[in-house]
């Protein structure tokens, strides 16, 4: 079974905060990310609004509970998040072991070959799938 990644070892803010909600798995507060996430109340307040203008975070307001947030259906549907694992992992696997950052090399442009990498192998799939 693989294991669980610890929501305070994700660096990126609005990945954490996504974590936190799948995890949570119903609509929640924002106090209720904030301290799953150990962010302060007012930058997790931005990136809930930061997701929510992508179309990522849905806001559902409630006169007699208040206000809380949901990840689009799609993040609940656990078929669909295993088949996006399972489709992704070996991709992720073998970017994740083509990567030097030996000392000589720049991390940043290792980064930068990586995603576009990725990118260039999702459309060259979705591109053969449209057609």
């Amino acid at each position: 079974m693989p294991r669980k990644v610890a929501l305070t070892d994700v660096d990126d803010p609005r990945l954490r905060i996504v974590m936190a909600m799948i995890r949570a798995g119903n609509p929640v507060r924002q106090a209720d990310i904030a301290a799953s996430t150990k962010f302060a109340p007012q930058l997790v307040d931005y990136h809930l609004r930061t997701l929510a203008a992508t179309g990522v975070v849905i806001e559902v307001s409630d006169i007699e509970t208040g206000r809380y947030y949901a990840l689009q259906e799609p993040f609940y549907d656990t078929t669909f998040m295993e088949g996006m694992a399972q489709a992704l992992l070996p991709l992720a696997r073998t970017v994740s072991t083509s990567i030097d950052l030996s000392d000589d090399h720049d991390p940043i442009n290792a980064m930068k070959e990586t995603i576009r990498f990725m990118v260039n192998v999702f459309l060259c799939t979705v591109g053969r799938n449209m057609t």
